[in-house]
């Protein structure tokens, strides 16, 4: 009897996962999903501007960015939510489209979309647990060692996973599709290298922050690379989204947007 109900549960939850994947191949699904993702990506990204300066101020030391996350409060763990939740879009994304490229580019699209949103989801994941924390035990008048080593750890594993990995094999999912787009629609396709190009601004912003570079550059004259990287990489994300607007509403014009090469 046991037996019996462990084989029509596994039949169920196949089932049901051939459902989801079939019900993420659908266009329409995928389209929405791109329109979700940018509400959400462009909500959390203008909190995060508000509240702590992103993305420059959020690379800043633990005495700068504990008060100002105190301040945001719950504005900032939505936003952290949001862009976990985002992570998880573009997983989503990823499988609608890894089912509809051409032959021989699924696992690519696939891969990295799930290395991408799944980096996303576990930095910022990271932060939404450890933040409330850090910022509730930090005081100014005395800077508690601990609360310092919590935040450098928990910096260094967000600024890796998510400011190195995520955004830079995000802007090589963005490449992929791009480059299949290109085929069938040249502005789309040249859109999407742009927007490829400008995630990885941010990857390099993260690497300049990373290894100091700033400091590098500033000693011998008075330009600041960090700051200049960073704001590029807001134009960069903006044209993503952008691109990914356009992507969105190409699927809704299309019943099978992309077909399979034979």
């Amino acid at each position: 009897m046991n037996n019996q109900q462990a084989l029509i549960s596994s039949t169920n939850l196949g089932t049901n996962r051939k459902t989801l994947i079939a019900w993420l191949e659908i266009p329409k699904v995928v389209s929405a999903i791109c329109f979700s993702l940018v509400g959400l990506f462009t909500v959390a990204t203008y909190i995060l501007q508000m509240r702590l300066g992103y993305p420059e101020l959020t690379n800043e030391k633990a005495e700068l960015v504990l008060p100002l996350f105190k301040q945001g409060g719950g504005l900032v763990l939505i936003a952290l939510f949001l862009l976990a939740l985002g992570g998880l879009l573009v997983t989503a994304v990823s499988v609608g489209l890894s089912k509809n490229l051409e032959k021989g580019k699924q696992k690519r699209i696939f891969l990295a979309g799930m290395i991408a949103g799944g980096a996303l989801v576990l930095s910022n994941i990271g932060w939404l647990l450890v933040m409330p924390g850090l910022s509730a035990n930090y005081s100014q008048e005395v800077m508690n060692s601990g609360v310092n080593q919590g935040y450098q750890f928990f910096h260094q594993f967000s600024l890796i996973v998510g400011g190195i990995i995520a955004i830079f094999v995000l802007s090589l999912w963005t490449l992929l599709i791009a480059r299949l787009l290109f085929r069938k629609h040249r502005t789309l396709g040249l859109l999407g290298y742009i927007a490829a190009f400008g995630l990885q601004i941010g990857f390099l912003h993260a690497l300049a922050w990373e290894f100091n570079l700033n400091v590098i550059i500033v000693n011998q004259s008075d330009f600041d690379l960090t700051d200049f990287l960073s704001d590029i990489y807001l134009v960069g994300q903006s044209l993503w989204l952008v691109w990914l607007i356009f992507v969105g509403v190409w699927l809704l014009r299309r019943p099978q947007f992309i077909s399979a090469s034979k």
